[in-house]
């Protein structure tokens, strides 16, 4: 088996039927074998999904206990060369999984690569980044800026002209990520620490650490529908408060104490200064009760020690 295709699913069962449906025309049944990890949905209707979809191997965990241990979870059934980690929310218009797989054949230095991300406008979204640094906390800190930033880096020349050339990133989103299974599996996976978001940052940070590179590839493009999971007020506050945790947690493991300690000073007095804004911003008139509790529990992470944010 070329590779394995892994998704893990977690109340996405929309967008999962249509991740399926376009992988299934693709007809990569001798090449690729599908792997879905359901983490303990709520939504029971995902067990009717072997029916409509016979080629898969489906496995109903009894627990979520993250994405990147679905992933791992994933992994340990699989038996390709190559990993290609799919979020439910993609759709593949394209033999983008074989030209991946090309690139990986003749690119040995590669330990990651991922194609270009548009959402179903066809309008280039968010796709790739350095790793976290000073500069974008500061904007973080100033509630601006990132937006911009992520336009310069998809207005990047490769990208615009959809070139063959590879563009060598930090990292790129792990929604649709393929990494060698042996490279993978001498890294042990995804950090099982992170319950969602910077799973991905943090694995590519570890394959730089092995001398390998990540690459973009801008000829490639997938469709994305992004943050599908954060389309409720409950969503919402899930996604701020495990993004915020991630993020500190991957500062935790991979700065040292000085460069750590001002990057949380930034995040602390963003908060407070967000929570001091927030009955002049108009934007949240309609919902500031939810934003404040949503502020205060960001702050409660960002004064946490590394043992209490792990535990939470």
């Amino acid at each position: 088996m070329i590779g394995s295709i892994i998704i893990v699913n977690y109340n996405t069962n929309f967008h999962l039927q249509a991740c399926l449906n376009s992988i299934q025309k693709l007809r990569l049944e001798d090449k690729f074998e599908v792997i879905v990890i359901d983490n303990n949905s709520t939504d029971r209707s995902i067990e009717e999904f072997p029916n409509q979809f016979p080629q898969p191997y489906f496995y109903f965990r009894d627990v979520n206990d993250g994405f990147g241990s679905g992933c791992d979870f994933g992994a340990r059934q699989s038996s390709g060369e190559y990993l290609l980690f799919v979020n439910p929310d993609i759709v593949f218009y394209s033999d983008v999984i074989t030209e991946m797989t090309k690139f990986m054949n003749n690119n040995h230095q590669v330990g990651a690569c991922s194609p270009v991300f548009t959402n179903f406008e066809n309008q280039l979204v968010y796709t790739y980044n350095k790793f976290p640094n000073y500069r974008w906390e500061f904007f973080e800190f100033l509630g601006s800026g990132n937006e911009k930033e992520e336009i310069r880096l998809l207005n990047n020349e490769k990208i615009v002209n959809r070139s063959e050339e590879p563009l060598y990133v930090d990292w790129t989103t792990g929604a649709c990520l393929m990494v060698r299974s042996d490279v993978f599996n001498k890294l042990n996976g995804f950090d099982k620490d992170y319950f969602l978001y910077y799973e991905d940052t943090d694995l590519q940070y570890r394959i730089h650490k092995q001398g390998l590179k990540i690459a973009c590839l801008p000829y490639l493009r997938v469709k994305h529908f992004v943050n599908s999971s954060v389309r409720s007020v409950e969503g919402e506050d899930v996604y701020h408060y495990h993004l915020n945790r991630s993020k500190l947690i991957y500062y935790y493991k991979h700065f040292h104490l000085f460069k750590r300690n001002i990057l949380r000073s930034l995040m602390i007095s963003g908060i407070l200064l967000r929570m001091t804004a927030l009955n002049f911003r108009k934007r949240y008139s309609d919902k500031k009760k939810q934003k404040m509790k949503q502020y205060k529990k960001i702050l409660k992470v960002y004064l946490s020690s590394k043992d209490q944010l792990i535990k939470s």
